[in-house]
């Protein structure tokens, strides 16, 4: 899982990227990204992970969200057949359970999903030329999965239903 972290500021090199990229494609790793407020997606276009995303930039990106109002990501059809969602013991709907979970407050600059991928969760506001703006996007690369989130607010989801699920 990879944050909001720049891949040129020497924790790696590109052999490093490049044999993560070969564990993803090759061996069936599974690789995600949470986007953060201090490197744009567009940082990673570039380097050997570039290929691995289940999403692009867009051509020219407005600036990330701060959203005050706060929103809630609408899940697609596919995000409710998700079992990333099902986050509600009593298996409640996770349309239902997602409406009922505190608001989120950023999001990174909209991106494009790859043809492959799938798209799990929009923002409500945020569009592209394509649609809604994804926010939650799961893809294939070679043997391997990836997953995009473009919002680093999934921390507030961490309580539900006074379940704490981070035992």
């Amino acid at each position: 899982l990879i944050g909001d972290v720049d891949p040129r500021a020497g924790w790696t090199d590109a052999t490093g990227l490049q044999d993560v990229a070969a564990w993803v494609d090759q061996k069936g790793g599974g690789l995600g990204w949470i986007a953060g407020p201090h490197v744009p997606l567009s940082a990673w276009t570039d380097t050997p992970l570039g290929r691995v995303l289940p999403v692009r930039p867009v051509e020219t990106p407005p600036a990330p969200l701060s959203d005050p109002e706060g929103y809630r990501p609408l899940l697609t059809p596919q995000g409710e057949d998700s079992s990333i969602f099902l986050l509600d013991p009593e298996d409640l709907p996770p349309a239902q359970v997602v409406a009922s979970l505190p608001e989120w407050y950023w999001s990174a600059a909209p991106v494009i999903a790859t043809p492959a991928a799938e798209i799990l969760a929009v923002h409500p506001r945020l569009r592209t030329a394509e649609g809604p703006a994804p926010l939650v996007v799961i893809g294939h690369y070679g043997a391997g999965r990836t997953f995009y989130a473009g919002s680093d607010d999934m921390w507030r989801w961490r309580r539900f239903r006074d379940i704490d699920h981070w035992r």
